[in-house]
């Protein structure tokens, strides 16, 4: 997949990062997330240009130049965009970092460690959740899979008391509907 190809071809100052949504350029700033304001599907070829609006508010002159730049550089020749996404990347290092999925641990690569880094599939590198120790992926995991399965106990009661309770008021309106019953001729 050819998301560094594309990152390199046009010189792209921006965050690029591969995500469901396809390839994806923004900003990925720790408080300042707009991830997609180009995408390219993947597959599809289709490119979705959402740059000229932030939160409601214009982007700052430069990236918004710079946004405009690659938009119109990419609108001139999708062939060749096309072609970038196809493409192998080439990177220079391959350190091996751990993530997790679920009750799945993965190995991925990167050329460099940490946020707001990209392992070598595209995807951004956050500090909770990868890491080249993979015992501290396996506890993340863990801690994770703990707080999830704790809350969906929680969810678990609150919908059986809920359940419970809706139970208790079809009684009642059963009672109601037969007693209203009885009261025709």
């Amino acid at each position: 997949m050819g998301w560094k190809a594309i990152k390199e071809h046009y010189r792209i100052n921006h965050h690029v990062q591969v995500t469901d949504e396809g390839i994806c350029i923004g900003y990925s700033r720790k408080f300042n997330r707009a991830h997609n304001l180009i995408v390219i599907e993947l597959g599809v070829g289709v490119m979705n240009f959402n740059c000229g609006r932030l939160d409601g508010e214009n982007l700052t002159r430069f990236a918004d130049r710079e946004l405009r730049r690659y938009e119109a550089e990419m609108r001139a020749d999708p062939v060749r965009v096309g072609e970038l996404v196809a493409a192998n990347d080439v990177f220079q290092k391959s350190i091996t970092v751990y993530t997790y999925k679920d009750a799945q641990i993965i190995e991925k690569k990167c050329e460099k460690l940490g946020w707001p880094n990209n392992t070598h599939d595209g995807q951004t590198m956050s500090d909770n959740a990868f890491s080249t120790n993979r015992a501290q992926v396996v506890a993340w995991a863990i801690g994770s899979a703990q707080t999830y399965f704790n809350w969906l106990v929680k969810l678990e009661k609150i919908e059986r008391a809920k359940l419970e309770g809706t139970g208790k008021l079809v009684e009642i309106w059963k009672e109601n509907l037969a007693a209203l019953n009885k009261e025709l001729p």
